[in-house]
């Protein structure tokens, strides 16, 4: 700001104005009166100034002693105008120190949130990659226990169909191994005499009507061992002769495999049946004789049925004749087995069979005491001179002189009355001559 000029100042400044002034007058050549005059003029004048002089100079001290105090004045209010900027400046300044920390904490929690926010996710993101590889080791866990239950379980089927075919192949062996022992011994009893009274073997179990036993093997289609009570026996099917498969002489017969086949499937081994016995319960060569059946099913007249067996005879047993007859005509008027056309080979026993059959209603099921069945209408009597089968005297095993040849439908042989068997040798079939019943199919005893 300006600073106006002191009072001392300017009295000072008039003195010198003056002094000057009547130097001015002295050089221009003016009277020395004059000047004397002038001079004691102008030392009263100066006189004047002096005394102004000093008057101003101590009003310059008063002033400058007011100024010195105004200027302290000034001075003091300008150092209080500095303490309170100072004041101002230190509070703007704290106060910006201030709201500078307090931005720096909120930079501060910011971040420390941020951190937080950022830790808490790298948690969750680590718990979750956890939650994952966990998922992941136990699909893969379980995956491979899946795998290794199903190679287990292929390992137990590929044992089970492994113990099932050797059981199977054992069966099969077995059943090969008792059929050839059966073929061969039949094959001997045919070939040997009839047991004599007294040489003849203890009795066989009396077996009771309706029993169950176990079927064991299938010989062929009208022969199977069947365990009875512990026992096991060979049975032939009652009323019922099939093709032969296995016979010593006649080889294998026209639908003798389908025959042995198809009783197969109706009582394997294994199988559970029921037996029911006729008067006769055992033939010359032990076979127990009887009727059997697979649950419901009449095994003996199925296989008539299916057409691979024939009706048959063999007294003084007929129980199940009429069945085993009625099934056989089924058979017939559908068309099958040995009655199918275009069947390739000729259907039938080469033999004629034991008896021709006869008209069923010729015979009734057996009571407790079954009537003896009449001789089959349709078998001839023998005539003199004739060739064909006829029937001799079965009590007494003896055939008529015009036919003596004995024929054997069981064992497939025919004898003559020199053979060492004629007599223990049944006179069921009886033939004229040993032509014929070779015709038959019968062959020759070799003793």
């Amino acid at each position: 700001m300006p600073v106006s000029p002191s009072p001392s100042s300017s009295l000072r400044l008039a003195a010198a104005l003056g002094l000057g002034l009547s130097l001015v007058l002295t050089g221009c050549g003016e009277d020395p009166n004059a000047s004397s005059a002038a001079g004691s003029s102008s030392s009263e004048w100066a006189s004047e100034t002096n005394d102004s002089s000093s008057s101003a100079s101590a009003d310059r001290s008063a002033d400058a002693r007011e100024s010195e105090r105004a200027e302290d004045g000034r001075g003091d209010d300008v150092s209080e105008e500095s303490a309170r900027e100072s004041e101002e400046s230190a509070r703007e300044s704290e106060k910006a120190e201030r709201a500078e920390k307090e931005r720096q904490e909120r930079e501060a929690r910011k971040e420390q949130e941020r951190e937080t926010q950022a830790r808490a996710e790298a948690k969750k993101s680590a718990a979750a990659e956890r939650e994952a590889e966990q998922a992941e080791a136990s699909r893969k866990a379980e995956a491979s226990a899946a795998a290794e239950r199903k190679a287990e379980q292929a390992a137990a089927q590929q044992r089970e169909r492994e113990a099932a075919e050797k059981k199977a192949t054992e069966a099969k062996a077995a059943e090969q191994k008792t059929a050839e022992q059966a073929v061969a011994t039949d094959a001997a009893q045919a070939a040997a005499p009839a047991p004599s009274q007294a040489s003849a073997k203890p009795a066989s179990p009396a077996y009771v009507d309706g029993e169950r036993g176990i079927v064991v093997s299938v010989t062929d289609g009208d022969t199977l061992r069947i365990r009875i009570n512990g026992v096991e026996e060979r049975v032939r099917l009652l009323n019922i002769d099939t093709p032969e498969t296995k016979h010593p002489s006649h080889g294998v017969q026209c639908l003798g495999p389908e025959s042995t086949t198809a009783l197969k499937s109706l009582v394997a081994p294994g199988q559970p049946v029921t037996l029911r016995y006729d008067k006769e319960r055992r033939d010359r060569y032990d076979r127990v004789l009887a009727g059997v059946w697979a649950g419901d099913t009449f095994v003996n007249a199925e296989m008539a049925r299916l057409g691979l067996g024939e009706p048959v005879i063999f007294q003084p047993n007929v129980r199940f004749y009429n069945e085993v007859h009625a099934a056989w005509q089924e058979a017939k008027a559908a068309g099958r087995g040995q009655f199918a056309s275009g069947l390739g080979c000729t259907p039938g026993t080469e033999s004629a069979p034991a008896q021709a059959a006869p008209a069923p209603q010729q015979f009734a099921a057996p009571a407790s005491k079954p009537a003896a069945a009449p001789a089959p209408a349709s078998k001839p009597a023998p005539a003199a001179g004739g060739s064909g089968p006829g029937a001799g005297n079965t009590a007494t095993k003896t055939c008529p002189a015009s036919h003596p040849v004995k024929a054997n439908d069981n064992s497939g042989i025919y004898h003559l009355p020199h053979n060492q068997a004629y007599s223990q040798t049944n006179a069921r079939n009886c033939y004229a001559t040993a032509a014929a019943a070779q015709a038959a199919g019968y062959r020759a005893a070799k003793r």
